[in-house]
């Protein structure tokens, strides 16, 4: 019999596997490359085992010599009179390759007591080839210019599809590995759907796409999905970390705001398909463009939607600072995908710069009229200066894709610069708010890409325009790495937030190049870029694996299949309601409670404010999408968190991945999984199905593909159990049925939808429910 605690048991299992497939590697081996790259070959191997001594932090220095610098490892080695630590060309006399290759533990580096390790004989040959070839050293490869290279030939030219699949495929026939086959179109379906949409198909798209026999059938459905309103919905959720989006202030306090006419903005600009520059350049610095209109001032919110105190007592320009420091550190970590942050308090200690680069930055965010304070929570406003009001009018005009549920004027914090002064920006002494040094101006980071004066005026649009500026080697790449991870699970660079030089380095450079510059030339076009990347072969790999794959890349780094991924924390809600008919798919609006744990806020709140207890929403707010579920900082929804939702309280672009016992826990008895589990079965019921056939298309709406026959006899065989429980009164039917707010349906066998109902939330139970595959 198919019991419920065999189901969780087999969900923890599956989790707990996968993890550890996960966490196994693979180790550097192989043939030596033909041209040693600094950046993709030396550098990963000084930076592990000697920029502890001899790198870029002055304080840990020994010898006086630096390694991370070629001007500085080419001088006379100061200890050694007459030895050079590296001799272009000649390895025999560069100290640091015989040193590195020495079994003499007394002359060796990196020294037995630096506990560093020694390194391995490919990376001594490594760094001997490099010497050989003339100890080239690099650019960091994230703060060149993006180049797009030829696409090379590939081993299959049938295979490919376009030339993504060109520089994956040249990866893998290096490996010695093939691609897999595509999947089927049900699974290829509901892959697609959910990674445009965030939804699974609907069961007439199903049918649909499964008859149309057409070369061209799964390029329809992509510009079909690519067409709903949905699509911005599923978008938009990656930017609401980014941007820290939340419905409180934080702190203490955490009183309510409105921010949300801003995420209206946002799923509007992707549904409309605004270049990603423009939609940048519209954030940065909206409300200083020429004419700047409403919906431009709105876009700006993004800089604004950061914590606020509203705690009496607290020192105004401490507070001041504390914001302008969040906005250096969401425009750096999420646009530039750079730890700028390291940069406040003293130099970076790995990036080339400095902290007065970073002060320079944080200048153009400090010529607003944003204050530090504006009084506590007995005064709170649910919008902080400067702001923009929305009125109806406004909503019947420009700005009719913000949701407004009633006549009422809205108010949303956004930019807004001082006229006719300019506040001096310091250097602060260990990021002191109150310790000013050096007067510094509004400037970019150098080692990036060099601020033309003559075309980029000192302030936000000057911000805007680097930033958008072709030659920026970094805008377009992170972008799209992040659409990548978003799509298979994982970046071409794996540290999504730092393209630094303690990030890691990209799985298929050329690739990320191609894409990045292929993205800019073709108009910043962000839905023509996602089309480009799930018409793929690459992307239409099934997820089936074998021996060699996992021995060679266990992690599908390489992409030698499909990606096989749990959805984001909000499209297991999404998945949930919409397969049981529960989902309301209007767009946009206020954010809405839906059911929670009783006490969660009241045992984690100051008293104060609108926000001191939790107030269910009922009706048709209980069923949006998880997009809207309402954030209180201070305590971010439990059903969000167990799935490892942002919690909002910063920037974010990489979500964490658990597999925990509570996810399954949640998933067992979650009141919006019960109740759609109960609406479901209600619903085939109605509809006069047997209950085999009501099984059949429970687990076809859910899992989006037919059950086989194993499956079939296996549920059936736990509705008859149940059926036999609730009709000897074993099991309590109208008390199991009581689940949720939705209407029951009437007259229908109550013993016949109970029974129902626990093999269809059973089946939401199966990892494949919540998994693209």
């Amino acid at each position: 019999m198919l019991k419920t605690n065999f189901l969780l048991s087999l969900f923890l299992f599956g989790g707990i596997v996968w993890m550890a497939s996960c966490m196994s590697g693979n180790s550097s081996s192989g043939n030596l490359p033909e041209t040693v790259s600094y950046n993709f070959h030396i550098r990963p191997i000084f930076s592990d085992k000697c920029f502890k001594c001899h790198g870029p932090d002055p304080l840990q220095r020994k010898a006086g010599l630096r390694l991370d610098i070629g001007d500085s490892a080419f001088v006379p080695l100061k200890e050694t009179k007459g030895a050079f630590a590296l001799v272009p060309g000649n390895p025999g006399e560069s100290e640091l390759y015989k040193r590195v290759a020495s079994t003499d533990t007394s002359y060796q580096m990196p020294t037995p007591d630096s506990h560093l390790g020694t390194l391995t004989e490919y990376e001594v040959a490594l760094v001997k080839k490099w010497i050989q070839q003339g100890a080239k050293y690099e650019k960091h490869w994230a703060f060149s210019p993006a180049e797009k290279a030829t696409p090379p030939s590939v081993s299959d030219e049938k295979w490919v599809k376009n030339e993504i699949d060109r520089f994956v495929l040249h990866r893998l026939d290096d490996m010695g590995l093939k691609p897999n086959e595509e999947a089927d179109k049900e699974r290829l379906l509901k892959r697609v759907s959910l990674d445009i949409t965030g939804l699974p198909p609907s069961e007439s798209l199903m049918e649909s796409f499964l008859k149309d026999a057409a070369p061209n059938a799964y390029d329809k459905v992509v510009d079909q999905l690519l067409a709903q309103p949905q699509y911005g919905e599923k978008l938009a959720i990656q930017w609401m970390d980014l941007a820290r989006y939340a419905d409180s202030y934080g702190y203490q306090d955490d009183n309510i705001r409105t921010q949300w006419p801003w995420r209206d903005w946002v799923i509007h600009a992707f549904n409309e398909n605004l270049p990603y520059d423009q939609f940048l350049t519209w954030q940065l610095a909206g409300d200083m463009l020429p004419n700047a209109n409403k919906e431009q001032q709105l876009a700006t919110a993004f800089f604004r939607n950061h914590k606020y105190t509203e705690e009496g007592g607290v020192i105004e320009e401490e507070y001041r600072i504390e914001y302008l420091l969040d906005k250096t550190k969401t425009f750096g970590k999420g646009i530039l995908g750079l730890s700028i942050e390291c940069a406040q308090c003293h130099d970076h200690k790995y990036d080339p710069f400095s902290q007065k680069d970073y002060y320079q930055m944080l200048a153009f965010f400090n010529n607003t009229k944003e204050i530090g304070f504006e009084g506590d929570v007995s005064v709170s406003k649910p919008a902080k200066n400067p702001l923009m009001s929305i009125t109806d009018a406004d909503k019947k005009a420009l700005l009719s894709f913000v949701n407004m549920q009633d006549t009422s004027a809205l108010t949303v914090s956004v930019m807004g610069e001082l006229q006719d002064t300019v506040r001096k920006t310091f250097i602060l002494n260990r990021g002191v708010y109150n310790q000013p040094t050096v007067e510094v101006q509004p400037a970019v980071l150098p080692a990036v890409l060099k601020y033309e004066e003559a075309s980029y005026p000192k302030n936000r649009i000057g911000l805007a325009k680097w930033t958008t500026d072709k030659k920026n080697p970094l805008t377009a790449r992170v972008f799209v790495n992040r659409l990548w991870q978003d799509i298979f699970g994982r970046g071409i660079v794996k540290t999504t937030g730092d393209f630094g030089m303690q990030g890691d380095l990209p799985s298929h450079p050329e690739l990320l190049d191609w894409l990045a510059a292929d993205f800019m030339e073709n108009g910043w076009d962000i839905k023509r870029l996602i089309k480009q990347i799930v018409s793929s072969a690459t992307y239409r790999q099934s997820v089936k694996t074998d021996e060699l794959k996992l021995k060679k890349d266990p992690e599908n780094v390489y992409f030698s299949r499909g990606p096989r991924v749990r959805v984001k924390a909000e499209e297991v809600r999404d998945i949930v309601l919409a397969t049981s008919g529960l989902l309301n798919k209007t767009i946009g609006g206020p954010s809405v409670k839906p059911y929670q744990t009783k006490g969660l806020w009241e045992a984690a709140t100051s008293g104060r404010g609108v926000l001191a207890t939790y107030k269910q929403d009922h009706g048709d707010a209980l069923y949006r999408r998880g997009l809207y579920t309402f954030i209180k900082l201070t305590v971010p929804p439990p059903a969000l968190m167990l799935f490892d939702g942002s919690n909002r309280d910063q920037c974010e672009v990489r979500r964490s991945k658990t597999n925990t016992p509570l996810q399954a826990l949640m998933m067992l008895n979650d009141p919006t999984v019960l109740e759609a589990s109960r609406v479901l079965s209600q619903t085939l019921l109605q509809q006069g199905l047997s209950s085999d056939d009501a099984i059949k298309k429970a687990f076809h709406r859910i899992i989006c593909r037919n059950i086989t026959e194993k499956e079939q006899k296996i549920l059936v065989a736990y509705y008859n159990e149940q059926l036999q429980l609730f009709t000897d009164k074993k099991l309590d039917a109208a008390l199991t049925l009581k689940a949720g707010e939705y209407p029951a349906a009437e007259n229908l066998d109550i013993n016949k939808s109970a029974a129902l109902m626990k093999v269809i939330s059973a089946i939401y139970n199966l990892e494949e429910a919540i998994t693209k595959s």
